[in-house]
């Protein structure tokens, strides 16, 4: 293979599984889970597989020291199975399944933040926006900082209770659907 080539596939690769990784955070964030669960089934999937498929890491890592290839394979193996665990859990989700439960808002907050830009070589202040988090607390005890639009945010009062609306996920575990009652109750 042309060193171009395998370059443009290092990248690549790299860069898909980072989107991988952020997207399986972003499903945690809307799944009632505890944390160490999605973590330990991607290490103990990665730590599984080392033995068999770590030797193959050499084309693309292109280095045939085994420390390195079984670091790759440890990070991109356990991203992509940290992925498949949540994003399968959270976009399998079944909709029939829909059901209401009472949480209730322990804080709300509030932060305005600036952007920036760019201009010549200097980086200079922005617009202004506002950002809206709802500290929630389950019936069991969970608890969870959710990011939420302004009007979820205006209609919620501390330690008042919410329905959310949730939905049970591929692999068990609940997953938040949105914030309101459910649309038809379960009969």
């Amino acid at each position: 293979m042309g060193n171009r080539l395998l370059n443009i596939i290092r990248i690549s690769a790299t860069a898909l599984l980072l989107m991988a990784g952020v997207y399986g955070y972003l499903c945690y964030e809307k799944t009632r889970i505890v944390w160490w669960l999605p973590v330990a089934v991607a290490v103990g999937g990665a730590v599984a597989t080392i033995p068999l498929l770590s030797r193959r890491w050499n084309r693309l890592t292109g280095s045939d020291d085994r420390d390195i290839n079984r670091l790759c394979h440890l990070l991109g193996v356990g991203t992509a199975l940290y992925f498949l665990f949540m994003g399968g859990n959270y976009l399998l989700a079944d909709p029939a399944s829909e059901y209401g439960e009472q949480i209730t808002v322990t804080e709300k907050i509030h932060k305005v933040r600036r952007q920036r830009y760019r201009v010549g070589h200097r980086s200079v202040q922005g617009r202004t926006y506002e950002v809206f988090y709802l500290r929630i607390a389950f019936a069991d005890g969970m608890r969870r900082k959710m990011q939420v639009s302004s009007s979820v945010y205006n209609s919620c009062r501390e330690n008042h209770p919410k329905t959310v609306t949730m939905r049970h996920g591929f692999f068990g575990f609940p997953v938040i659907g949105r914030f309101g009652a459910p649309d038809k109750q379960q009969r």
